[in-house]
């Protein structure tokens, strides 16, 4: 009798059986019939059974549908934790995109700067020649000056009053 039965189990802490009526519909059926003849399992093996190797095939709740708290939690979080990895690959990628135009931006104004001194040093070097053929030219045109004058010089020297000694020295130069 279910009475008995329900009084003896844990959760109904000896409280009598009050659904009589229902147990007279159900009690000839074969799901309910084969249930007075089973043993209550074990609690303890029930944990074993949830803790068991069988859980990374999902367990003895391989098949049952995901529709509590629990799941809904989790599909969220991992659509959460989905797009963040896209956020975060988006975010690195245009990191990497700055990353490389700085580079090449760098990369251009070394060129010009290497350009920028390649030109100062050839403008350095022409203004050194320029320089240069200018003493060149006024040194020309000092010794030009000094070779005139002193032709000038002897030529407007008064012979007539030197000795013959200061004649000869005079011709030698």
């Amino acid at each position: 009798m279910p009475g008995d039965r329900y009084k003896a189990m844990k959760g109904s802490n000896h409280k009598p059986f009050t659904l009589h009526h229902c147990w007279k519909l159900l009690e000839h059926i074969t799901k309910w019939t084969l249930r007075d003849q089973e043993v209550a399992p074990d609690k303890d093996k029930m944990k074993e059974m949830d803790n068991g190797s069988d859980e990374e095939d999902g367990g003895r709740n391989k098949h049952k549908p995901e529709v509590n708290k629990k799941a809904k939690e989790r599909i969220k979080h991992e659509v959460e934790s989905s797009s963040l990895r896209d956020k975060i690959d988006d975010m690195v990628e245009v990191l990497i995109t700055k990353t490389l135009e700085m580079k090449m931006m760098m990369n251009e104004m070394k060129m010009m700067m290497k350009q920028s001194r390649w030109e100062a040093i050839q403008s350095d070097a022409k203004y050194k020649n320029e320089l240069e053929e200018r003493r060149l030219k006024i040194k020309k045109a000092k010794a030009m000056k000094e070779l005139i004058a002193e032709e000038k010089e002897t030529m407007m020297m008064d012979t007539s009053k030197m000795t013959p000694v200061q004649m000869e020295v005079q011709k030698s130069t």
